[in-house]
């Protein structure tokens, strides 16, 4: 936020209407369109939600038979607490503004399976360690011309890629121009609300496409992918088209999601290699990650159609190794410049929804898995 309070930032950009934002356990979106008056009322702990909201599954079945201390016998509620620096400008309605939130129970107290908060506490246990973590994704996603209605009338099949080749291939120039017009609007909207991206490009599916983000905090970095997953969703619904991020949405080349994270100390100085090479530091945090590995899938797969996708040749990595340079194994280590020296931990998403990237990273790089 860039103004002083946030009853400045709201005069500013006019917003009336804030719609919040989190993500359930399995990802899933949810939050409400708060008025302006009602939204300031509830600060700082946030408006009321059924507590189901944060546990049920991606139709939308609770989780009766998950119970946690939040939970209400009732089924009760929880609130939605606005982390107001994370407030924007919608960019295309004028009076709305958008705000990433956590679950608080109701008297405003943390609970400890929020995403949000989970990935936030870890990358606090690690900067009291002394060293920050830099993040970023790639984002992968399929491009049909057909609308989401058309796609639900014909049950998801036979659908139309955005593409200009009938085989697999990537990085095709021809590919990428045919995207290009569904693409430009994205950026136009990343661009808006101030979504740090690098490049985009034709990805090896038919119709896929890769959306690179920059690094940063590992919690800014989540909240980065989660809002862009709902901008390139709202922009497919906008131009009659249809997008998805499900694991596997058919044969061949399925979506990934790829994590991107480095560690540097309080100079800036990279951890994982020095001029001589891999450094122990670095041995012992990707120890950590493939002993964690097996684990991991409870978070990495959360559906059946996440674990369609392994399959031996088809980019998705289905051993828990690790190597250099190279996108089959579980973690990959990179020796190029100085600010790219890092790890990439290769994971999916779900369906049809991704999974959450607070719980993907909470897992891909938490002092429990790597720190020394």
């Amino acid at each position: 936020m860039d103004e002083p309070t946030i009853e400045d930032w709201l005069d500013r950009h006019h917003v009336e209407i804030i719609r919040t934002h989190a993500t359930t356990l399995d990802g899933t979106v949810v939050g409400k369109y708060v008025n302006r008056p009602k939204f300031l009322k509830t600060l700082p702990d946030g408006h009321g939600i059924a507590d189901m909201a944060l546990a049920m599954d991606m139709d939308g079945t609770p989780h009766l038979t998950f119970w946690h201390e939040f939970r209400n016998a009732m089924i009760g509620d929880v609130h939605l607490k606005p982390d107001i620096n994370t407030i924007i400008w919608d960019g295309i309605d004028p009076d709305l503004g958008h705000c990433v939130c956590e679950f608080v129970d109701v008297d405003g107290n943390e609970i400890s399976i929020c995403p949000r908060t989970l990935l936030r506490k870890v990358t606090s246990q690690i900067n009291e360690l002394g060293y920050e973590v830099k993040a970023a994704f790639e984002l992968e996603f399929f491009l049909f011309s057909n609308s989401f209605e058309s796609a639900r009338r014909r049950q998801y099949r036979g659908l139309d890629p955005v593409t200009a080749a009938s085989s697999e291939a990537i990085y095709q120039a021809r590919n990428a121009y045919r995207v290009k017009p569904f693409m430009t609007e994205v950026v136009k909207r990343l661009n808006w609300q101030r979504f740090d991206w690098e490049s985009w490009s034709d990805e090896g599916g038919i119709g896929q496409i890769e959306l690179n983000f920059s690094p940063k905090d590992p919690v800014a970095a989540a909240d980065t992918l989660s809002r862009a997953r709902q901008l390139i969703h709202e922009v497919a619904v906008d131009m009659d088209m249809a997008v998805t991020f499900m694991a596997q949405h058919s044969h061949g080349f399925a979506n990934g999601l790829h994590i991107h994270h480095s560690l540097v100390d309080s100079e800036d100085n990279a951890i994982f290699l020095d001029e001589s090479g891999r450094t122990d530091f670095l041995m012992q945090w990707v120890a950590g990650i493939v002993a964690t590995t097996p684990a991991a899938t409870s978070v990495f797969f959360p559906t059946v159609n996440s674990f369609r996708r392994m399959r031996e040749f088809q980019a998705p990595p289905v051993t828990a190794s690790w190597g250099e340079e190279t996108n089959q194994l579980r973690c990959v280590s990179s020796r190029g410049l100085p600010a790219q020296r890092g790890l990439k931990t290769a994971c999916l998403p779900g369906m049809p929804t991704p999974t959450s990237p607070w719980r993907l990273f909470w897992r891909a790089a938490s002092p429990a898995s790597g720190t020394p």
